[in-house]
């Protein structure tokens, strides 16, 4: 079964195909991403990260204008990932 992962991305004037800033009459333009199937609790580093799980990182940084300095793999505090 095929995972994906949503973002809203933008905001979108309704039906009429173009972004914008203001919110009335807005709905969410998303972005859809595939999701990865394969655990990221052992991965240490970014690099261990599976390709889709970093291009997800990688875009969520770029559409929120914010470096992503920690990841967290599962729930402990030595299972971060530090960037």
């Amino acid at each position: 079964m095929a995972t994906t992962v949503l973002v809203g991305a933008q905001w979108g004037d309704e039906g009429k195909g173009k972004v914008i800033d203001v919110l009335e009459r807005c709905s969410p333009v998303y972005q859809e991403f595939d999701g990865w199937q394969m655990s990221t609790k052992q991965a240490q580093d970014f690099d261990q990260l599976s390709k889709r799980a970093r291009v997800y990182l990688q875009k969520l940084a770029q559409l929120s204008g914010a470096k992503i300095s920690l990841v967290s793999v599962r729930a402990r505090r030595e299972e971060t990932i530090f960037l």
